[in-house]
């Protein structure tokens, strides 16, 4: 409903032949898209939020050392 107040193209696949032609499709249009990805009920889709965890901590884990060096931000010009 969000997409279509705001007037974004919608795409909808359910076939992963379909993919390449729908990001081209996209990609080469001007301004917000949205493409939805319908996949079978029992596919298991990583990475994945696990429960009570925050959105930086997903499933499969990262080990702490790499998931802190991809948090960190340097700043301009260093």
């Amino acid at each position: 409903k969000v997409v279509s107040a705001y007037k974004i193209p919608v795409k909808k696949i359910n076939k992963k032949s379909q993919i390449q032609g729908a990001l081209k499709g996209l990609f080469a249009s001007k301004g917000p898209a949205f493409l939805e990805v319908v996949i079978p009920r029992r596919t298991q889709v990583l990475p994945k939020l696990a429960v009570n965890k925050p959105i930086e901590d997903q499933d499969p884990a990262l080990s702490r050392p790499e998931l802190t060096s991809l948090l960190t931000t340097r700043q301009c010009g260093q």
